[in-house]
């Protein structure tokens, strides 16, 4: 099973990649965010860590970083 999550920068990646999982046949649950509204990202990544830790086979966090992408 994958836990997935993501921050609102994140969602539309986030989408993609279930229509992915699911085309394949892939199990995963979703921990959110649900919308584009702005969040707290770290609610929902640490939702996916914890589905890690408690025997999740992988987790996914979505987030999008401009600063940092600027900065290469």
């Amino acid at each position: 099973m994958i836990g997935l999550g993501c921050d609102h920068g994140g969602l539309e990646l986030k989408k993609t990649v279930m229509e992915y999982l699911d085309s394949k046949g892939i199990e995963y649950k979703d921990f959110g965010t649900y919308t584009s509204d702005s969040c707290d990202y770290p609610v929902y990544g640490k939702a996916v860590a914890h589905a890690v830790a408690d025997g999740y086979h992988v987790g996914l966090f979505f987030q999008y970083l401009q600063e940092e992408i600027n900065n290469y």
